[in-house]
């Protein structure tokens, strides 16, 4: 969830950081948000409010001093879709609908439009709403993009996610800023068989320049990646979810394109028994031949490991989870700016 740390610029020009987080989802509209930071800072005659620090903002959106009406309703908007990206509608019966998967972050909302909570459906426990709302229902549900047929979210594991939380404090020596950056950038992770919590990196969207050569081949391709915007969307989705293609294919496949056989490893941080984090999701296949079990780099003091089976198979069932959330948030973004933010360029030092 998106919040905010609120502060004035009248404080913070006479040396203070005075205020408190405020937390998006706590308000139904633009107008309640002001007034809850009016509220905070009331002993300013005229306040003028500055955004000091974010939490949590979705994909697209940059971390600005302050927000419009609009912008804070978008976000809210965005929040919206992923908390329903998990859910799917179920024909029940001849005159009922019921809305099924993690539907506790918008439990509210659905009973406001209606909705019974039925913990004995035959699907599962769920929202039982009659037919004639079903517009409604599909209209609210990530706007108009129901995900059919999606299995519920799995539950997250609490416990495994305290104990990487407690590896990392011990590591950092308790400081809490680096904790959170760590829980931050972790967006999924699982314990592998040797004891390591291996870690896999929340993926950044990269819509930054796109750079292609000047003449031949290269060039040439660029001219058919910018010829529209269709292209340029197909050339930025490919871009953005390539390093999970690559793995998942080469995690099945287990050989690279010159058909080498090939090992999924991981590297082990030694000082809190966490995998490496780095290249977006901390697996990297190794030549077979060139793996040496629990060898250690003494420059970088880097463990190495060979995965077992067991870790590859529930690897592999993650990389494609973590693909499938990243390509969700990829579409956001598109949804949000189009190709506004995608830019392409040719190198002039090969003119």
């Amino acid at each position: 969830m998106a919040k905010c740390y609120v502060g004035t610029y009248g404080k913070y020009n006479g040396g203070s950081i005075d205020g408190a987080w405020l937390d998006l989802d706590a308000y139904e509209t633009y107008a309640d948000f002001v007034k809850a930071c009016r509220s905070l800072h009331k002993n300013e005659h005229d306040p003028e409010f500055m955004i000091q620090d974010w939490e949590g903002l979705p994909d697209g959106f940059p971390a600005q001093e302050w927000i419009s009406e609009d912008e804070f309703n978008e976000i809210k908007l965005s929040e919206a879709r992923e908390q329903t990206a998990d859910l799917r509608i179920i024909d029940y019966s001849d005159k009922c609908i019921a809305v099924v998967g993690e539907t506790r972050a918008i439990k509210d909302k659905l009973a406001k439009m209606g909705g019974r909570f039925n913990s004995r459906l035959t699907c599962g426990a769920g929202w039982v709403f009659p037919k004639t709302k079903l517009d409604l229902v599909q209209g609210f549900i990530k706007g108009n993009q129901i995900l059919l047929g999606v299995e519920p979210k799995q539950q997250k594991d609490e416990a495994l996610w305290e104990e990487f939380k407690q590896r990392v404090s011990k590591a950092e020596g308790g400081r809490q800023n680096c904790i959170d950056n760590h829980l931050k950038e972790a967006s999924e992770i699982m314990m592998t068989d040797c004891g390591v919590i291996l870690v896999f990196e929340k993926p950044h969207v990269n819509a930054g320049t796109f750079w292609f050569h000047d003449e031949g081949p290269n060039y040439e391709y660029y001219q058919k990646v910018t010829a529209t915007d269709k292209t340029k969307i197909e050339y930025f989705m490919r871009e953005n979810l390539d390093e999970y293609d690559s793995l998942i294919k080469e995690m099945t496949e287990r050989k690279n394109r010159y058909g080498d056989p090939l090992v999924p490893v991981f590297y082990e941080h030694e000082w809190c028994s966490v995998g490496l984090l780095g290249w977006g999701n901390s697996i990297y296949m190794k030549r077979e031949h060139d793996v040496q079990e629990d060898e250690q780099d003494p420059r970088t003091r880097k463990q190495i490991h060979r995965m077992t089976e067991s870790d590859a198979k529930k690897a592999l069932a993650i990389l494609k989870s973590e693909r499938a959330k990243f390509e969700k948030r990829l579409q956001a973004y598109l949804r949000r700016y189009g190709v506004s933010k995608i830019s392409f360029g040719t190198y002039w030092a090969d003119r």
